[in-house]
């Protein structure tokens, strides 16, 4: 029997998080059964280019329509909108909500992606909520909204235990309700590393040469209310630093390749190359897929990343990986990851600090551990991929089947 499958709460495949995130689920639910998968989403035919390999159909979401994305999307009255909706509910057979931390009050989406979540309720429709990081909310009608529907989930499944002790300590949730896993791009697969070493070759890398990555994010100054000048200056001083300390090629990945120019990373990316002026610092410039980057992240002797995505890419192929973070996902993720082994303080550093002093850089790359980062990845990582299995063992149950 085929299951009809929704997988909601995506944005964008523009950010290579989004693309890995569902590109991963769709692996996972292929493998639990035959399945036909329809991806809602703000970009649907630019989305069909990066997960239709991965067995989906991408729709234009009926349920959200983001303003920044309008010119993307076919156009649709209400009414038509409504009926679609009615149409996709009328054939689901489960509801897969993802987002990684849209159920957050940062970046004020929270409830109305519960639209999706709450129509499949209301349709009788099964409701996982996958992998997430929840919180905090500012606002206690934006937690209740989301607790309400969270109590009705059939499966509902945490990324990391920041978020868990949250939703069971602040909000409330029973804690037999959420189970820890791990993201499942943690499943990714890197790129064939033959293309890998091709790609490369094309940045003036040989094979086995060592080189660091950094994923710097457009919009993270914005969202913290950062100047975004002072931020741009912070990341030159780490490049400048890496180059003078480290004397090996610093490659710039732009993860998130946003039509909006505000959030696109490709710009910022040229323009610390740029201001760099240095011939061992390079843009990675083409429409590369997020396994694409995770193949070099995979290659790289240390990744430092502002992108979650870009972050989990690296540590899932045992890469010493460092985060200039923004939110508690980043916590989260990092401590589960890396472990008792490894102090938070000394593999991640909050955005503010960053920008505020220099001095808080340098003592991150002084005291770096590679050998113990790798030492505790390696250990720590069959442990996240079987959490990460679980988010897909978890949901054969809701159709009265036996897990595999």
């Amino acid at each position: 029997m085929v299951r009809n499958v929704i997988v909601t709460g995506v944005t964008s495949c523009e950010n290579r998080g989004v693309e890995a995130l569902v590109a991963s689920i769709a692996a996972g639910l292929h493998e639990h059964g035959e399945t036909r998968i329809r991806v809602l989403t703000q970009t649907p035919a630019y989305d069909q280019g990066l997960l239709g390999p991965w067995g989906v159909d991408c729709a234009a979401d009926p349920f959200v329509t983001s303003k920044s994305w309008t010119r993307h999307r076919p156009a649709e009255t209400t009414e038509q909108a409504n009926t679609r909706r009615d149409a996709l509910m009328d054939e689901a057979d489960l509801l897969v909500a993802t987002g990684g931390d849209i159920y957050t009050s940062d970046y004020g989406v929270s409830t109305p992606y519960l639209a999706a979540p709450i129509a499949a309720q209301t349709h009788g429709v099964p409701v996982a909520m996958l992998a997430h990081s929840i919180g905090p909310f500012t606002s206690r009608e934006d937690a209740q909204s989301w607790l309400e529907v969270a109590e009705r989930c059939e499966v509902l499944t945490l990324r990391e235990r920041v978020s868990q002790h949250y939703v069971q300590e602040e909000l409330g949730l029973p804690s037999a309700k959420a189970q820890l896993t791990a993201d499942p791009a943690f499943l990714l697969p890197p790129a064939p590393q033959e293309r890998v070493q091709d790609f490369l070759a094309t940045m003036g890398i040989e094979s086995g040469e060592p080189y660091v990555c950094i994923a710097p994010s457009r919009g993270i100054a914005r969202f913290r209310n950062l100047n975004e000048a002072a931020h741009d200056r912070a990341l030159g001083r780490l490049i400048d630093r890496l180059v003078k300390e480290r004397g090996i090629p610093v490659l710039l990945l732009p993860h998130v390749h946003d039509s909006r120019s505000h959030n696109d990373d490709r710009v910022l990316v040229a323009e610390l190359a740029r201001h760099a002026d240095h011939p061992l610092v390079r843009a990675v410039t083409g429409p590369l897929t997020a396994t694409d980057y995770k193949g070099l992240a995979a290659e790289a002797h240390l990744v430092i990343t502002e992108r979650l995505h870009a972050a989990i890419g690296a540590l899932s192929t045992r890469t010493p990986t460092l985060a200039i973070g923004y939110s508690q996902k980043f916590l989260g993720v990092f401590a589960d990851t890396y472990g008792d082994d490894i102090p938070l303080d000394s593999v991640h550093l909050d955005v503010d600090t960053f920008v505020a002093d220099e001095k808080n850089t340098e003592q991150l790359l002084h005291g770096l551990q590679i050998q113990a980062m790798k030492s505790a990845l390696t250990s720590r990582l069959p442990v996240l991929l079987e959490r990460a299995r679980t988010n897909f063992t978890l949901l054969p149950a809701i159709n009265g089947e036996v897990p595999a």
